[in-house]
Formats: structure tokens, sequence, C-alpha cells
């Protein structure tokens, strides 16, 4: 698959949407382990018949870690938790999975795999706010690249659903809203913290769907 991303200028959102597919394919696969690259990998928490479970996806497949490491007990939020010991282990995992070491016997294909939120209650949820054009209108604001953003939510952490949930719309409501939004994964606490300090604190992303009442929030 050829790839030509210009990362000397912010990427556009096809750009994004093109390098994402192709890290989720098995071309990458091959281009990281025959270039003596980390083989990527991704974490996700499944529905299984003894409840939700961590799981390592590399390429077309997601394992179960407690079919990996049965001697340790894994969560996504302990994993997290301690991610400078967590992540070297995981990449060893993956590397192993990528060689065809261990996994084969005990893959879950990613069309059979039913997902659930990635992390289960977090210590911790933000929401930006006014991180585009339309909001920072909306709330009077200039528009403008701001230093510090202008604003943060905290939604309730037992507002979180997974994919495939039901979400019942109030009747209260008629401005019943959604947004796409990037979920960023912090592993460290912060405080005061610098672009670069923020930057390396992010253990991963995924994509949410924002779900609001607009008139509930005026």
């Amino acid at each position: 698959m050829e790839q030509n991303i210009p990362w000397k200028r912010a990427a556009k959102p096809e750009e994004i949407a093109k390098l994402a597919l192709f890290l989720a394919s098995d071309d990458a696969e091959h281009l990281f382990k025959h270039n003596g690259c980390m083989i990527p990998f991704t974490l996700a928490t499944l529905r299984t018949p003894d409840g939700p479970r961590a799981a390592l996806g590399v390429g077309p497949a997601y394992h179960l870690l407690h079919t990996l490491r049965p001697e340790r007990h894994f969560t996504t939020r302990s994993l997290l938790a301690d991610w400078d010991t967590a992540f070297p282990m995981l990449a060893q995992l993956a590397e192993k999975i990528a060689a065809g070491k261990i996994g084969e016997t005990t893959r879950i294909e990613k069309d059979k795999a039913q997902f659930e939120t990635p992390v289960m209650y977090p210590d911790n949820l933000m929401a930006v706010g006014g991180n585009y054009s339309g909001h920072l209108k909306e709330m009077g604001l200039e528009v403008k690249k701001w230093a510090v953003m202008p604003f943060f939510t905290k939604p309730p952490k037992t507002t979180l659903v997974g994919p495939g949930e039901t979400v019942r719309i109030p009747r209260s409501t008629k401005e019943f809203d959604w947004e796409l939004e990037l979920v960023a994964f912090v592993s460290k606490r912060l405080r005061h913290a610098s672009k670069e300090e923020a930057a390396s604190a992010v253990a991963g992303y995924a994509v949410g769907l924002d779900l609001s009442c607009r008139d509930l929030m005026k």
C-alpha cells in the first residue's frame, strides 16, 4: 500500500483516515515487522461470557490478555495506571503475536469481537469545550487559536457506554445533538504541564461519540 502523508503541514482528515486504515491493516504489520520497528497494537475491553476482559489487538485479530498472561488479571484501567511498565510488556506480546509465537489458538477476529467501552470506570472524565469555531461563536468568544482552552466540562463517568448500546433520549429535550470526538487516554497525573509533558502522558487514542441535550445545557 502506497503511503504519502506529508507531515510538514497539518494533515487533512482524509489523510488521517487513510493512515488509520493502514495502521489497522495486515500491510502495516508486515511493514513494521520487516523493518525492525515496533509492531503497532491496540487495547480494548471485550465482552465475554465471563464478563468484560482486556484484550490486545494486533493486525486483524484481538487476544484476551488473561490467555496470554494467565498469571495476571489485567484491565485496561490497571494497564494505564502502570503504563511505564505495561507498555513494554504489551509491545513484547504484540511482537510475539506478529511472529506467530503465541496467540494462534486464542485469536478473536475483529468482526467477531464484541467491544465494550475501552476503559470502564476511569478515574476521571473531562471534555474540552470551545475547541472549534462553531462552539466559540455559540459562546460569544473570539474565534482564534487559544493558548489555553476556554473551558472544560466533567461529564458523569457513569454515562460511558460501549458500541452497540442503547441510549435513551430524554423526553424533556428538543435539541438532542451528537458530535464525533477524538478521545485521549492520559496515563500520568499532570499539573501545570507543558504541551510536551502533556503529549508524553498520552497512552493512546480512540474515537468517541458525544451525545448531549443542547437546550438543557443553556
